[in-house]
């Protein structure tokens, strides 16, 4: 169950070339890196998916300084939640159930937090400390380094660097050292014996499914809980994460398992259109996900089957997107499924009593048929954005009618501020055989009307 394969050199690209961010010259080296052969960091994570639902008893074989605590307890590691983009190993010492280490992929890598719960299950103040790959390591080891937060919790532990070593059927390794200290642990787990799996850690939601709304508020994410769960309270509305990444125009799914699928949007970085992110309400945080289209203004349908559909949408050059594409989030997989007949953003996808969808409006490109053409309305086109000429040339190849009708009045031309000479002009100039329709009132009445109204084309179609 890895994440949908990484796609880690297309989306590395992808993000260089999106915007300038200082994550930029480490995607660069990696996807560098990775045209060189597989990439090491799919092959560590497909590795350590296999561990899955199985747990092992460990054994501390370096601490310096000796740390007495582990002394004369039972270890064990249980590789518990296997997610799309993250998984969940609890570490039990003894009886104690507080430890969980949480790996999750990144749009740069991987990286490693520690979720510390109390006896009730509360979050502890010192949590979530951790950090990421600077590298793309080897297929059996990735190291952490500290990040900010880290620094900011536990400022000694600014220069910390956790290694997993993985060593498939042989051993699983966690190790920590302090660079300019000589601070070092390491604890070692046998894979070739498994054990039983122990009681949940801490914090886990161990009765039945609790009730989530979401929704997104300022680039975050609030939570409407009910339900049983020893951190949730009955009705409370709380802010819980912030997303890598502020956006809009994204879509919100809610997945079968209780998990939120955030896809796309526009970023606060102009031109930027943000990753798709898994909102994972065990944890209350998000994970980033790869091999998704980048996209906004789409459409995400839950269809009967647990899969998601994600159609349509604006790419990041403001271009109209044709591309379809189904996520499955049991095996965390994204595929293409076709193409739509006209590329569209803004629309609407509604699911059919037959398990069908149905997509309907919404901006695109040009319906390719000469039977479907535009209508330049030129005097209600001055009176709500004006830019005339501009607008003809934006929309030429489609234009087959011009209505014509001056402004104030709407009357022939010459009897307001619209320049029709310059107008006929150009049209002529561009090739134009089609209709010129006279949408218009006379400016007198009678006779004299009709012929100040000839009066006025002749004057301004050059005589």
């Amino acid at each position: 169950m890895s994440p949908p394969r990484f796609l880690v050199y297309l989306s590395l690209v992808a993000s260089v070339a999106c915007a300038a961010t200082p994550d930029d010259d480490r995607a660069t080296a990696a996807a560098a890196e990775l045209a060189a052969g597989p990439d090491p960091q799919i092959v560590f994570w497909e590795s350590l998916t296999t561990l899955c639902d199985q747990a092992f008893e460990g054994r501390v074989v370096e601490s310096q300084p000796p740390d007495t605590s582990f002394a004369g307890k039972t270890l064990v590691m249980h590789v518990r939640e296997c997610l799309l983009g993250e998984i969940r190993i609890p570490f039990q010492v003894g009886d104690d159930r507080s430890r969980t280490w949480v790996i999750t992929t990144t749009e740069t890598g991987l990286r490693l937090k520690h979720d510390h719960r109390h006896a009730d299950g509360k979050v502890d103040a010192i949590t979530q400390y951790g950090g990421d790959t600077q590298t793309l390591g080897t297929a059996s080891a990735q190291e952490f380094h500290a990040d900010s937060l880290t620094a900011a919790l536990v400022p000694a532990a600014a220069t910390n660097v956790w290694t997993i070593e993985l060593q498939p059927g042989k051993l699983f390794a966690y190790a920590l050292r302090r660079d300019g200290t000589e601070r070092r642990f390491r604890v070692e787990f046998d894979l070739t014996r498994p054990v039983a799996s122990p009681p949940p850690p801490l914090g886990s939601l161990t009765g039945g499914r609790t009730m989530i709304k979401v929704t997104i508020v300022l680039g975050a994410l609030a939570l409407a809980v009910s339900g049983p769960g020893p951190t949730m309270s009955g009705g409370e509305l709380r802010a819980v994460a912030s997303m890598e990444a502020a956006r809009a125009a994204h879509t919100m799914t809610t997945l079968p398992d209780g998990r939120v699928l955030v896809v796309g949007g526009f970023g606060a970085t102009e031109g930027r259109i943000a990753g798709t992110v898994i909102y994972q309400p065990t944890t209350e945080r998000f994970v980033s996900v790869r091999g998704f289209t980048v996209r906004h203004s789409h459409s995400a349908t839950l269809l009967a089957n647990g899969t998601v559909l994600i159609v349509g949408g604006y790419d990041a050059n403001g271009g109209y997107l044709d591309q379809a594409e189904v996520f499955d989030p049991p095996a965390g997989t994204v595929r293409p499924v076709g193409r739509l007949r006209y590329a569209r953003a803004d629309h609407t996808a509604t699911l059919l009593n037959d398990g069908t969808v149905l997509i309907t409006g919404g901006a695109g490109t040009a319906v390719d048929s000469p039977a479907c053409k535009i209508l330049d309305n030129l005097y209600h086109q001055q009176i709500t954005e004006g830019n005339l000429i501009p607008n003809i040339d934006a929309a030429w190849t489609e234009i087959a009618y011009f209505q014509i009708g001056d402004n104030p009045g709407r009357k022939e031309p010459t009897t307001g501020e619209i320049n029709f000479a310059n107008i006929f002009r150009h049209v002529r100039e561009k090739g134009y055989t089609g209709i010129l329709g006279m949408e218009h009132g006379n400016s007198q009445p009678g006779r004299e009307g009709e012929a100040a109204v000839i009066n006025a084309y002749r004057l301004v179609d050059g005589g």
